[in-house]
């Protein structure tokens, strides 16, 4: 097999002094599908984006089909026939897959909405798709949007393709689903990097591994040579065990109760249909669905984001409609949001800074009345580096130039520390890697352990199954699983009713 991208020698280093990558070299073989693997901060993403022409490397030559190639922006890597498929979608929700399908192509194709369905039919038909060209974009399941936006790169002549993370909001079958379409494209000779942080998967897809440590590639092998153990501690450089101790405890009394809550958005659509359950003491409810349910209104409305909602929501038998964020905090609520860049930093600040943004006002690290304790900030913040293991240089260090696993660290090292009697946890390992994950769900269920109530909303199946002690299911805005007994299903299990496949109560709407 002959070698359609090759890179020799390819660094990048960032104007504060930081390495993202150091004399990379790796080769990618024509027809396969690649895994490029490693710790959060290991230099993935700066890699990938040098590739699809979004940063310089500072050294370094790349090769994309024996040809020397130097991009300066990503319209570059198109030519090149090189393709990518970010975690975050680059889509317009409110046009149809037809019309995403061709922006930025020429203009003929906006005046003839017939053809450019057309379009969107035949080449769901070349690539073993099912995508309706007219159907709205925000209509469509999370699966079908990760398809049309490998349907785009494909159509815009892609024969490396890109993705970052595709199966971390999907379901087992949705996931399943989309490897059929990955191998297809491979045996038509399409290659495929494939950057993940689940190594079943992994193991599962890849022809080949990659290893990034430290801004390096460390090793490249056939997958077949490695099983999931055997990858884990070669990501981390050293032993790595991924078991969660969880004890069994007695759940006290309960903190959240949430009866009859609906909610309907500015569209007119009902995203919560009638919610009720509880959250105890020393209880972790895991929540889980297919994006677009209800599960993110379900959060926000819970954390004080969304107010104009119907029914009741107390915690500690307080009303929360109404309450400020801040009052939320004095009650011992705490809330690790699912966009860490949007919602849970200032990525323009330090880390220190960060960390103790929700914290100072209470006094903790004031004195003299009026001034920040320097020297406190900082033995916190170091401390708090250490205990999660966020890779940086200081604690001074600006937070945006961290890694998004870093960054993520940096959020819930801040608001687990305070003892919480309400932790709301979003997405918490979502682009994390191996160790990092296991860092932030141990913390979870020592809050557990300490008493506290958790309600945590996760699209890693198997994070819910293993640290859960409730599943909630919510598919179109309705509970329709409760699983007081996680440790007795499966994902697939679970997969069956995001999909709407099951219903343990049945058809509401039909009684």
């Amino acid at each position: 097999m002959d070698n359609v991208l090759q890179l020799v020698g390819i660094g990048r280093v960032y104007g504060n002094g930081i390495v993202a990558n150091h004399d990379i070299n790796l080769e990618v073989r024509r027809g396969e599908i690649h895994a490029i693997v490693g710790e959060n901060g290991a230099g993935k993403s700066t890699l990938m984006k040098i590739i699809y022409g979004m940063e310089k490397p500072n050294s370094g030559q790349m090769f994309v089909n024996g040809q020397e190639v130097k991009f300066s922006s990503s319209m570059d890597a198109i030519k090149m026939n090189i393709g990518m498929v970010h975690q975050h979608f680059m889509l317009v929700n409110s046009l149809t897959v037809g019309e995403n399908l061709i922006l930025n192509m020429p203009k003929r194709f906006f005046i003839n909405k017939r053809k450019i369905a057309k379009l969107t039919e035949e080449l769901c038909q070349t690539y073993g798709f099912n995508l309706d060209g007219n159907a709205v974009v925000r209509d469509l399941s999370v699966g079908n949007q990760q398809q049309l936006e490998i349907l785009k790169a494909l159509y815009r002549g892609a024969q490396i393709l890109i993705l970052d993370e595709p199966t971390a909001v999907l379901t087992p079958q949705e996931t399943e689903k989309l490897f059929e379409q990955l191998k297809r494209l491979k045996e038509s000779g399409h290659t495929i990097l494939f950057i993940s942080h689940k190594l079943n998967e992994i193991i599962g897809i890849s022809d080949r591994i990659s290893i990034l440590r430290q801004g390096t590639i460390v090793d490249t092998f056939d997958t077949s040579d490695v099983d999931v153990t055997q990858l884990s501690n070669l990501i981390v450089g050293k032993e790595f065990c991924e078991k969660i101790d969880k004890p069994e405890i007695e759940r006290g009394d309960v903190v959240l109760e949430i009866e009859g809550l609906s909610y309907v958005n500015s569209l007119k659509k009902k995203l919560l249909d009638d919610i009720s359950f509880t959250v105890s003491q020393g209880e972790i409810v895991g929540i889980c669905g297919v994006e677009g349910n209800g599960q993110r209104e379900l959060i926000q409305s819970v954390a004080g984001s969304i107010k104009n909602f119907t029914g009741k929501i107390e915690i500690d038998n307080n009303p929360v409609k109404g309450i400020q964020r801040k009052k939320l905090r004095e009650m011992g609520v705490v809330h690790v949001p699912e966009d860490r860049i949007a919602e849970g930093l200032s990525k323009d600040s330090s880390i220190a800074d960060n960390l103790i943004s929700t914290l100072y006002i209470n006094g903790k690290f004031v004195k003299h009345k009026f001034f920040l304790d320097r020297k406190a900030i900082r033995e916190f913040s170091d401390e708090q580096i250490a205990k999660y293991e966020i890779k940086a240089n200081d604690c001074d260090d600006v937070v945006g130039m961290l890694s998004g696993g870093n960054m993520q660290k940096v959020v819930v090292a801040r608001e687990f520390e305070d003892a919480p009697k309400l932790a709301i946890v979003d997405q918490p390992t979502r682009g994390v890697d191996i160790g990092a994950s296991k860092i932030i769900r141990d913390k979870i269920v020592e809050l557990r352990n300490n008493g506290c109530a958790v309600l945590l909303n996760s699209a890693d199946l198997s994070e819910l199954l293993s640290i859960s002690d409730r599943i909630l299911v919510f598919y179109s805005g309705k509970i329709v699983a409760d699983f007081n007994r996680p440790k007795e299903i499966n994902e697939e299990t679970l997969g069956r009713y995001m999909l709407g496949l099951d219903n343990m109560f049945g058809d509401k709407d039909d009684e």
